[in-house]
């Protein structure tokens, strides 16, 4: 029994061959102008590198792919660092003393909300009200500038007890801390009203005197 379609393939095999020919040469194309678009992407994003200049002089990162990292930094790319260079050739400015900035509130503000706290209250109630006030600042990070206007040694020890009063102002708050003489040769010339900057915490207040404990002193 003859195959209707074999019989049909035979008589028109000619036509069959030129078509198939046709569309395997179609695909053949496709395949070769598409496989150099996928392998440029791909190596776009693995391999090629890349340099930023980060401003000032001899500032270079050059790094490879999408999400490489300098110090934690993303700058381009995705996975390794080939390259780094980092050239500082200016040293940082140091801020002057009387141009820093306070931490807040600052030894004034405290002091000024001291009064305002204590308005309307009964004199029976003032001292309960004021201290449960001034407990709120303890262990309180501070840096101030500050003006010394004392300075006295401690008697069977190196430390020195250093009187200061908060900012440049005529009146300021009252602060006092210790520092080891030895640390602070400065403080043996210092004369009164001599501006300083200091860090460190509260560590005691009372009504009248905000006591630090001293993590930094820096002089002008």
């Amino acid at each position: 029994m003859s195959n209707p379609f074999l019989d049909w393939v035979i008589a028109h095999k000619e036509w069959c061959f030129s078509t198939l020919c046709a569309a395997f040469g179609g695909a053949f194309a496709i395949l070769k102008w598409v496989w150099p678009l996928a392998k440029g992407r791909e190596k776009s994003r693995s391999g090629s590198e890349t340099s930023i200049v980060l401003g000032g002089t001899g500032n270079t990162l050059t790094a490879v792919g999408i999400g490489a990292t300098v110090n934690g930094g993303v700058i381009v790319g995705s996975h390794n660092v080939q390259n780094v260079v980092i050239n500082h050739n200016q040293n940082p400015v140091e801020i002057p003393i009387r141009d820093r900035k306070s931490s807040t509130p600052t030894g004034n503000e405290i002091r000024q909300r001291q009064k305002d706290a204590l308005n309307g209250i009964p004199l029976v109630l003032k001292g309960d009200v004021l201290q449960k006030y001034l407990d709120g600042f303890v262990n309180l990070p501070v840096a101030w500038p500050i003006k010394i206007d004392g300075v006295w040694p401690r008697t069977g020890s190196e430390d020195l007890r250093i009187g200061a009063t908060y900012g440049e102002e005529a009146w300021g708050a009252c602060i006092r801390f210790n520092v080891r003489g030895s640390d602070f040769p400065i403080l043996k010339t210092l004369e009164d009203g001599h501006l300083a900057f200091v860090q460190g915490r509260i560590c005691e207040i009372n009504e009248y005197v905000i006591e630090l404990e001293v993590s930094n002193l820096e002089f002008e």
